[in-house]
């Protein structure tokens, strides 16, 4: 286990402090605030409803189910998983840290920005098909912006994105199996 953690730690190392400059530092500053990234996947999503079948009342019915999973990843992840696992972040853990946001005292695995954006982008797949594909570049820059920016390690980004996956690919199944007449 101690090897996977260095390996962990070695790779946060080279995500963290190379490929630095002020445009993708301030680019990366900006992707990972909750509000820009939910006001951009929302955007999206809009996108991506009015792309596969076109903005309706159905539409609002997927949105507050793909919000809902969103919600419920975050649930999950700060009040259940983080407070079990109680891994400290990278600031808190002794290493070196290019720190581009203050530093937060809470636990870091797994990652909620990731696992929610996940959530919120496998539900939207599941759910509208090829088109939500637009929305998987914003998902995976948000879950790496964590790195980048010195908040979580790798290993959180992929636990937190795996988590969120599955929690979207169960919810829209549920969701499927709810609303099977009108799909």
């Amino acid at each position: 286990m101690e090897w996977l953690i260095g390996l962990d730690k070695a790779l946060f190392a080279l995500l963290n402090s190379g490929l630095h400059c002020g445009l993708t530092d301030t680019f990366f500053i900006i992707i990972t605030n909750r509000w820009v990234g939910l006001i951009i996947g929302v955007i999206l999503f809009l996108i991506v409803a009015h792309l596969s079948i076109g903005i309706n009342r159905w539409t609002i019915i997927v949105f507050i189910t793909a919000f809902l999973t969103l919600a419920l990843s975050d649930l999950i992840v700060c009040r259940i998983l983080k407070p079990l696992i109680s891994r400290p972040r990278p600031p808190f853990d002794n290493i070196a840290v290019r720190l581009l946001v203050p530093a937060v005292d809470s636990p870091s695995m797994p990652s909620a920005h990731a696992s929610n954006s996940f959530a919120f982008y496998m539900f939207t797949h599941r759910t509208y098909g090829r088109w939500a594909l637009i929305m998987l570049p914003l998902t995976c820059l948000i879950a790496y912006s964590r790195v980048y920016i010195g908040v979580h390690y790798p290993s959180d980004i992929i636990a937190g994105a795996l988590l969120g996956s599955l929690l979207g690919l169960g919810m829209s199944l549920g969701f499927k199996y709810a609303f099977r007449k009108r799909l």
